[in-house]
């Protein structure tokens, strides 16, 4: 809890590059060096701390190091029951941001913030929720969902929550895993416009509110809304991929934006855990590009996407066709097994109807009907 929230209001920091919490996380109980940690995510400073706790109570501590000479360069300590644990969070951001940052003004150093839930409770829940959503299967989404919704209704004003649920229904529309597409945005519209009102000062509200938006073809509205998410967290990772999927839903996607927001996504969270998404997006801005014809440099990044264990079933479906049509057809055997795997429902039919949602699907259609018979060969159901 306390990681999430110090990284969230570092990012709010323009002058602050922050890694993300995903990337950070997968450090724990390592026994790398600050100085390695440092290097391999390309910082210049690292906060470190603890939280032990004893009953109801609470001991936590915290550092800031130098990277290059491992040198501390702040430390505290915090002793409080279970009930201050939000008030320690304000206590831990607002010294962190001191020492990081000294010369940011007054106003900007205290900069207030709405507590994301009075219930513990349904903080745990949502992020139980999201573990299941980094999965990338129907089947976890809707889990994810249930918690997400039961953490509403402990606490119907946790923005989070709200913002989190959408998230849900903009993923099933983007995955083409939604029976009604319309029903699908318009609840998703009024979990992300709750969450955005709930918490005005809350990025990822704002930034679900844009991306239902832009499905509903009111651009200017979604750019205003991205604009001022960026405000509120310019390091915001979930930022970058809305827009760069805002921008592969256009009619005539724009590659270069694709592919500055994936690399993005990547530098500030390298080791997130939603990696395989960032290099999914590398290998469709090389699709789009190419004139929607696979090519070896989107065969790659598709692959890479697959070495991830919650490879999506679109990367995996991506990487199947790449490899068939540049002529890697052991590869193409791989990821088709693969993908069957994942989704023993998986056709050739499916995989048509799941871009319905997109209006480029004909021209793509029309330069892969070979790839898709190719596919159908080596083991494609036809559906």
């Amino acid at each position: 809890l306390i990681v999430e929230d110090v990284t969230t209001e570092l990012s709010r920091f323009r002058t602050l590059t922050v890694i993300a919490r995903n990337s950070a996380f997968t450090y724990k109980g390592t026994p790398k060096d600050v100085r390695e940690i440092a290097k391999e995510l390309g910082v210049r400073y690292v906060v470190e701390g603890s939280v032990r706790r004893a009953g109801d109570r609470l001991r936590v501590t915290a550092q800031l190091i130098e990277a290059e000479t491992g040198a501390h360069l702040w430390a505290e300590r915090w002793d409080r029951t279970m009930a201050d644990l939000f008030d320690v969070q304000d206590e831990l951001t607002s010294a962190i941001v001191t020492g990081v940052e000294p010369e940011l003004g007054a106003h900007e150093r205290t900069l207030s913030r709405r507590k994301p839930t009075e219930s513990l409770t349904a903080w745990e829940l949502a992020q139980k929720g999201y573990s299941r959503f980094l999965e990338y299967t129907l089947e976890d989404f809707e889990a994810a969902q249930e918690l997400y919704q039961r953490a509403i209704q402990l606490d119907p004003d946790f923005a989070l929550a709200h913002a989190l649920s959408a998230r849900v229904h903009y993923a099933k529309v983007l995955f083409g895993w939604s029976e009604e597409i319309g029903n699908e945005i318009r609840t998703g519209l009024k979990l992300a416009e709750r969450a955005a009102r709930t918490d005005p000062k809350s990025d990822y509200g704002h930034i679900m509110h844009a991306g239902f938006l832009k499905m509903l073809g009111r651009d200017g509205d979604a750019e205003m809304a991205f604009n001022i998410a960026e405000t509120l967290n310019p390091n915001s990772v979930v930022l970058c991929m809305a827009r760069g999927n805002a921008e592969f839903a256009k009619a005539e996607p724009g590659p270069k934006i694709m592919k500055e927001m994936a690399l993005k996504a990547l530098r500030l969270s390298p080791r997130d855990p939603l990696a395989n998404v960032f290099h999914n997006m590398l290998g469709s801005a090389c699709l789009v590009k190419n004139g929607w014809v696979y090519d070896e440099e989107s065969a790659d990044a598709y692959a890479t996407a697959c070495r991830y264990p919650n490879a999506s079933e679109v990367a995996l479906s991506n990487a199947a066709f790449a490899s068939v049509q540049i002529g890697r057809v052991e590869d193409a055997i791989h990821y088709l097994d693969m993908l069957l795997r994942k989704n023993p429902k998986t056709s050739e039919k499916q995989i048509r109807d799941n871009n319905r949602f997109y209006k480029w699907i004909p021209k793509f259609l029309e330069k892969n009907d070979e790839a898709f018979e190719k596919l159908v060969q080596l083991g494609l159901p036809r559906g």
